[in-house]
C-alpha cells in the first residue's frame, strides 16, 4: 500500500505541473479544460494502467457525464489514496474555486511545496535509513601491529618468511627496495 501511495504521490505532481503550467499559460483556460487536457498529457508520460491516468479519467467522466463538480472527484481521490497532498490540494481547490483568477500561480506554489515536503521526506529517510543499511557490510579488518607496511629482508639477506613477517628480531629488519607497496 506504501508503495503505490508513493507512486500515486509521485504522478500527482507530475499532474499539478501539466495543469499549472496549462492554466499559467495566458491563455484563460479554465481548471476543468486543464484538467481534461491533462490526460493527454499524462498519458504520454505514463502507462495508462496507472493509478493517476485512471483517478484523473475518473474525475473528468463524472464530470462530463454526470455534472459532478471536479471539487468533489478530487475530494474521493484523497479519501481513497490517504494521501495528504491530495487532500491539501482539495481544500485548496475547493477554498478558490471560481473565486480569483490566478489559480494556475496557485496550482504551482501547491505544487512546488508539494515537491519540497517530498524532497524532505526523502532525505529524511536516507539520513535514518543509511545505518540500518550498513549494519550489514562487514567492516574492513584492522591491519595487524606485526605485519610492517612493505616486505621486509633479513640482515643476513633472506627473503621474509610470509607476507611481510619476518622471524629476525626486532630492529633487525630492513625493507626490500625495489619493493615498495604492501599488500601486493
Amino acid at each position: 500500500m506504501r508503495r503505490r501511495q508513493a507512486r500515486l504521490r509521485i504522478q500527482f505532481k507530475e499532474f499539478l505541473k501539466i495543469i499549472a503550467i496549462s492554466i499559467s499559460g495566458g491563455s484563460g483556460r479554465s481548471v476543468e479544460n486543464a484538467v481534461k487536457d491533462s490526460l493527454r498529457e499524462l498519458n504520454m508520460i505514463f502507462n495508462e494502467d496507472t493509478d493517476i491516468i485512471r483517478e484523473i479519467a475518473l474525475i473528468v467522466s463524472d464530470y462530463k457525464q454526470a455534472g459532478i463538480p471536479m471539487s468533489k472527484g478530487f475530494a474521493k481521490l484523497g479519501e481513497r489514496s490517504e494521501i495528504d497532498d491530495i487532500v491539501s490540494f482539495f481544500a485548496i481547490y475547493r477554498t478558490i474555486e471560481g473565486k480569483t483568477s490566478d489559480f494556475g500561480y496557485i496550482i504551482a506554489q501547491t505544487r512546488d511545496i508539494i515537491k519540497d515536503k517530498a524532497e524532505i521526506t526523502m532525505e529524511t529517510w536516507i539520513k535514518t535509513a543509511s545505518p540500518a543499511l550498513t549494519r550489514g557490510f562487514p567492516r574492513p579488518r584492522a591491519w595487524r601491529a606485526n605485519i610492517t607496511p612493505y616486505p621486509t629482508v633479513r640482515e643476513n639477506g633472506d627473503s621474509p618468511t610470509s607476507r611481510g613477517r619476518c622471524s629476525s628480531p626486532a630492529g633487525t629488519r630492513k625493507p626490500i627496495p625495489s619493493q615498495t607497496a604492501w599488500p601486493p
